[in-house]
């Protein structure tokens, strides 16, 4: 036997259009904060592995630190160690900005391209 095509008539074809496109439309979003979601997390991975990267130096120095004091009864007051932590922080946080600009330029090429199939997909909805 020969085979057969069959046709079904479609009603109303704009409007299962526009529901395709308006789909289409809303992963296109969800994808698109996925992929912000995901630099997220890997930016904050990065800065924990540098956290704790610095928090290792921290106490390497400390300890060397230590040993270098000679031994005495007296305690330091901590209330000046904590405004330097602080100090220190702030430092460090105008540091590492430029790293975020470079990170944040490679992370846009992708959302740039679903920003731009995004508004493909709204051209061919006000089209209909």
């Amino acid at each position: 036997m020969a085979e057969e095509n069959f046709y079904i008539g479609i009603q109303n074809p704009e409007e299962i259009r526009r529901y395709l496109l308006e789909s289409s439309k809303e992963m296109i979003t969800t994808l698109k904060r996925y992929e912000e979601f995901k630099k997220n997390r890997m930016e904050k991975a990065e800065l924990v592995a540098k956290f704790n990267q610095i928090m290792k130096q921290i106490n390497i120095l400390s300890n060397r630190l230590k040993k270098q004091f000679p031994e005495a009864g007296i305690r330091v007051p901590t209330l000046n160690i904590k405004e330097e932590a602080k100090q220190g922080k702030a430092a460090e946080a105008k540091a590492k900005m430029p790293d975020k600009v470079e990170r944040k330029k490679e992370a846009l090429s992708e959302i740039e391209k679903l920003e731009e199939e995004l508004r493909g997909i709204e051209r061919k909805l006000n089209a209909i």
